[in-house]
């Protein structure tokens, strides 16, 4: 059975690296998605009857595709396409988290601020010059990760529909649409320890202790408490995240 593509190390850079967001998305949906006809095929159970020659004295419809067994269709769902999706899910829910948060790390905010300052010294004179009255500033680069999370959000809608199509084809899916199955499936998943936007490269779920020397003492005493930091997606439980004091030093 195909498996799916692991998500990655969730970090700013990763988001601001839209050659390196694009990759990920683009080979967790080839491996499930883009051959979901495959993946499916693949679940078919070979015929444990042999060949029968009678049945060829006589012509049969032929049809579209063999149903497949109920159980193997669950597995394939929860085991690799529902995982699949809550991968890529997770990463444009941080991503753009990312994009609509500070980022004082930008290296070329300090350009922009040049070319605003130049800006304001140009002589303006349209009759001269028709276009010396235009300005195009250096678009920010959460503004560009935003405006790519949006269009991988719309791609994301069109790759799940197309796939729960055909899986309710194939497997006989009760759900009418891919929303219903997916809500489904995370109802019945773990609370999961921390929010993917905490992490921050600690795999134990605790602070980094670089983090831990800024928050003080007072950290070591407490543990975390169950808070929603930042707005989950929907029918996401809340997770158990670090307190949002803490949070905000991160960021910070």
């Amino acid at each position: 059975m195909t498996q799916p593509q692991p998500r990655p190390r969730l970090t700013p850079q990763f988001c601001f690296s839209s050659g390196t967001l694009r990759d990920f998305l683009r080979l967790s949906r080839a491996g499930i998605d883009d051959s979901i006809g495959q993946n499916l095929n693949a679940l078919v159970t070979p015929s444990r009857a042999g060949f029968d020659p009678a049945s060829t004295s006589q012509r049969t419809p032929r049809s579209f595709a063999r149903q497949i067994d109920p159980h193997a269709c669950q597995r394939f769902k929860e085991q690799v396409l529902f995982p699949s999706w809550q991968a890529r899910a997770e990463v444009l829910h941080y991503c753009g988290v990312v994009a609509t948060s500070p980022d004082p790390d930008d290296p070329e905010a300090m350009l922009r601020q040049v070319e605003a300052a130049k800006n304001q010294e140009r002589v303006v004179d349209e009759r001269l010059d028709p276009y010396s009255g235009r300005f195009f500033p250096r678009e920010p680069r959460t503004e560009k990760l935003a405006l790519l999370i949006r269009q991988e959000k719309g791609v994301e809608n069109i790759v799940r529909t197309r796939s729960w199509e055909m899986v309710k084809q194939r497997c006989g899916e009760s759900a009418d649409t891919w929303e219903e199955a997916f809500t489904t499936w995370k109802t019945r998943l773990p609370i999961i320890s921390r929010h993917p936007a905490l992490d921050m490269g600690s795999s134990s779920g605790k602070l980094a202790p670089s983090a831990r020397r800024r928050a003080g003492p007072a950290h070591e005493a407490k543990g975390p408490e169950p808070v929603c930091a930042i707005p989950e997606p929907s029918s996401v439980p809340c997770r158990l995240v670090a307190p949002v004091r803490l949070f905000s030093i991160l960021l910070h």
